[in-house]
């Protein structure tokens, strides 16, 4: 996903976005094969890298489902905050595996580049 819309706006705000709710925010519609999403962007201390002396986040996370039937599960989601529980997880692996998320990330940079 590109960096605006509701990826930037759920970062600014620091909670979890459904699309169906914030269509407004966005500047293009959803595609037509997906008819709602979320997106949710964890807030741990390390999940964020320096750009252009603005800071963003280094990983995000989205559902995106295919029927309306599936929206109480995205505002349920939503509800309970579950970048909070993403965050948590997320802290508890990195603190497990001793890893550091931004030399990682500059690790996989580093190889998508070379895949080019």
């Amino acid at each position: 996903m590109e960096w605006e819309d509701l990826l930037e706006a759920s970062w600014k705000e620091k909670h979890s976005l459904v699309y169906s709710v914030n269509k407004n925010i966005c500047k293009k519609p959803i595609k037509d094969v997906w008819h709602n999403f979320i997106t949710a962007i964890p807030n741990c201390n390390s999940n964020y890298f320096s750009y252009r002396n603005d800071k963003r986040p280094l990983l995000t996370f989205g559902i995106t489902v295919n029927h309306q039937k599936y929206d109480d599960y995205l505002y349920a989601l939503s509800f309970f905050e579950f970048e909070n529980v993403l965050s948590s997880i997320i802290d508890d692996y990195l603190n497990t595996f001793n890893i550091e998320i931004s030399q990682f990330s500059d690790y996989c940079m580093k190889g998508m580049k070379e895949d080019e």
